[in-house]
């Protein structure tokens, strides 16, 4: 009797082996594909936000309520320029004087008159001067002030968007891990269960998945509050952010440390700011020095007289003109010792002026150092790593096609690859936050 072909794949089992095996080569020389059939993959969602780098840190200058406030107070300021070296307002007096109590005739005595009076003081000069640049300085502090606020703004929203780039990147490479590390369980399982594999390699791998679910909590929990502290800086109460990925993020190197110190301390807001403070205490200083001479008043009067002469003719009118000044006999107890304060003063801003250069200098070569230490890791995984992993994940996709290499030998290849660009994801968002922070240093 003729012997009838081996039909066990026509079996419920042998259907389900060969629908299961057919999908893993599916997933395995169809990533893409597979992801998108596995899981929902990060898409922009209805209603929030969809942002570039760019776009964020436009809406946040645009909104920010510090900023505005800074702003007005900017505009307050400049205002009283103007002022600060005017003259004081003139004085007018109108009465009557040598008025007799006992008539209260104003025709009764020869010295009873109306009188006005205008009163102009002068300061001694160069104080006007003085003053008028002292308010013109400070004026420049609130805007050495805004500009400060504004990079560092500028430099919050850079680095909250790029945390938001990692995570998203992260959370999108956890969904592949997933759905990798399911395959490699169920090989594992069926392995088992066909008693040529162990139950710690189920365990093992079960355990890799727990982790990486814990991992996903903790990443999406981290989105949320990225995400908030994100929205305050864009002057949003509420909502959501969608960031625009860019397909491809490039590092690139930026200028030697040398220069980079050159340039900070030339545009650093915050050194720019204490030496405005330094020449407006200087001049305050000086300021204090003039008040040793005094300020002058001019006193002009018209007084008319009412009334006749005797020999029947009008009385004469009466004009006057004074000059007056304070005399500052007390100046050690008062001048002096204003002079001591503002110098004392100038002497604490040029102190701190120096200390601030000396940071300024020291936190630069430390991020310089730490960004030229990410270029190299980038050039790394860019050049060698990821590659070499790329390589090897299709080495052994064409061994396992031949019947040379083992499943779970494949699917952990594919698993040390994404995360090979984890962490290549992590040193491109911590390189670009260090930049951001650079560029806020030296003023750009």
């Amino acid at each position: 009797m003729k012997k009838l072909p081996d039909q066990t794949f026509l079996t419920p089992k042998g259907i389900f082996k060969t629908v299961f095996f057919g999908l893993l080569i599916f997933f395995l020389f169809f990533p893409g594909k597979a992801i998108l059939f596995a899981s929902k993959i990060s898409s922009p969602s209805p209603g929030c936000l969809l942002l570039s780098e760019d776009e964020a840190i436009h809406i946040a200058l645009k909104n920010n309520p510090r900023i505005k406030s800074l702003s007005y107070q900017i505009e307050g300021e400049r205002a009283l320029i103007s002022p600060s070296g005017s003259l004081p307002d003139p004085i007018l007096g109108i009465g009557v004087l040598n008025l007799p109590t006992d008539t209260f005739s104003i025709d009764q005595e020869a010295m009873t008159q109306s009188q006005i009076r205008i009163t102009q003081r002068i300061p001694f000069p160069g104080k006007l001067n003085l003053k008028e640049n002292i308010q013109r300085l400070k004026t420049d502090e609130k805007s050495y002030a805004l500009k400060k606020l504004a990079l560092n703004i500028k430099k919050d929203v850079s680095s909250l968007w790029w945390e938001l780039y990692r995570i998203d990147s992260i959370l999108e490479l956890i969904e592949r891990e997933r759905a990798t590390l399911k395959k490699i369980i169920e090989l594992t399982h069926s392995k088992y269960e066909a008693g040529s594999g162990l139950q710690s390699d189920v365990l093992l791998a079960q355990l890799e998945l727990t982790k990486l679910i814990d991992k996903e909590i903790e990443f999406k929990t981290r989105m949320k509050d990225t995400e908030s502290r994100l929205l305050f800086l864009l002057g949003k109460k509420e909502g959501c952010i969608d960031i625009k990925r860019p397909k491809v993020v490039h590092l690139k190197k930026i200028k030697d440390m040398e220069s980079l110190k050159k340039e900070a301390l030339l545009k650093n807001p915050s050194i720019l700011e204490k030496e405005t403070v330094l020449k407006r205490k200087n001049l305050i200083h000086k300021l204090k020095k003039r008040e040793y001479y005094p300020d002058f008043s001019l006193t002009g009067a018209y007084g008319k007289r009412f009334g006749t002469n005797p020999n029947g003719d009008d009385r004469a009118d009466f004009l006057t003109f004074m000059v007056s000044l304070n005399i500052p006999i007390f100046f050690k107890a008062k001048q002096g010792q204003e002079v001591v304060s503002a110098l004392e003063r100038a002497k604490a801003i040029e102190n701190e002026l120096r200390d601030e250069k000396i940071k300024v200098k020291d936190r630069l070569s430390g991020l310089f150092s730490t960004y030229k230490g990410l270029l190299k890791k980038d050039a790394l995984y860019t050049k060698s790593i990821i590659p070499k992993a790329e390589s090897t994940l299709n080495a052994l996709k064409t061994s396992y096609t031949a019947g040379r290499a083992d499943i779970l030998g494949l699917l952990r290849a594919e698993l040390t690859l994404y995360r090979f660009k984890e962490a290549h994801i992590n040193v491109l968002s911590r390189a670009k936050k260090i930049k951001a922070e650079i560029y806020a240093l030296i003023g750009r």
